[in-house]
């Protein structure tokens, strides 16, 4: 019996992924935004993408980093005089390391439950313990707080910002309200208030809007930001009421 079409590209795509992305951790390689975009999903190489993204989110990061990006945050970083920041929820850690090679003060905390990093390689130091309990107890010692994909309707993401205090920072990557990332309590936080109760229930109040959108600092950050096929996160910059 032949090999179906559809079973070949996925083939293809799986090896394209693990060989690309495997050589990358081996070298701690950071690619370009030109380097990277062939493997985003684009219709004519739909199947690399769908197993590119399934690859790179499990063994580097849920948003897509390159050079270019981390030269755009730290841009933004330096010109709000941002002293020393915290990656609650790092996972490998990939971010905070590339930032601290950029001159930036960065430390890194995982959730104490993550079980979907394949393969537990940091590429630097991170703190341990628990990052919603660290916060709780250390928030106050940092001028800014980096928040990537917090999970999908749990209230990780809210416990982070919740700790965070007036003045300080927040570096949200994710998707908006009613998206995947995040619960709508951390949305509605932020500004973005999604409720999707049953018409048959009461709609519920939105909570206060906690924290101030920096729109010129939010687009800069994107300016060279990659999103996979089909995925709508994006950076946004806050400053904590």
């Amino acid at each position: 019996m032949e090999t179906s079409p559809k079973r070949d590209e996925y083939a293809i795509g799986k090896e394209i992924a693990h060989s690309t992305v495997e050589d990358w951790i081996l070298r701690k390689y950071i690619p370009t935004v030109k380097e990277f975009a062939p493997y985003i999903g684009r219709m004519e190489d739909f199947m690399t993408g769908i197993m590119f993204r399934s690859v790179y989110v499990k063994n580097v990061s849920w948003t897509i980093i390159t050079r270019e990006m981390i030269q755009d945050f730290v841009y933004v970083c330096r010109q709000l005089g941002v002293g020393k920041l915290i990656d609650a929820g790092c996972g490998h850690g990939v971010l905070a390391h590339v930032l601290r090679e950029k001159g930036l003060a960065v430390d890194a905390i995982n959730a104490d439950k993550d079980g979907y990093h394949e393969i537990q390689r940091p590429w630097g130091e991170r703190l341990k313990g628990d990052a919603v309990e660290f916060m709780k107890e250390n928030a106050s010692k940092y001028h800014g707080v980096i928040l990537s994909w917090p999970p999908y309707d749990d209230p990780f993401g809210t416990h982070i910002v919740k700790a965070m205090s007036s003045g300080q920072f927040l570096f949200y990557c994710g998707e908006g309200g009613g998206g995947c990332t995040g619960d709508k309590y951390l949305h509605g936080a932020l500004g973005d208030w999604c409720d999707w109760s049953s018409s048959d229930t009461k709609p519920e109040p939105p909570p206060p809007v906690e924290f101030d959108f920096l729109e010129e600092e939010t687009e800069r950050i994107n300016k060279h930001f990659l999103r996979f096929d089909g995925i709508h996160d994006r950076w946004r910059v806050y400053i904590k009421k």
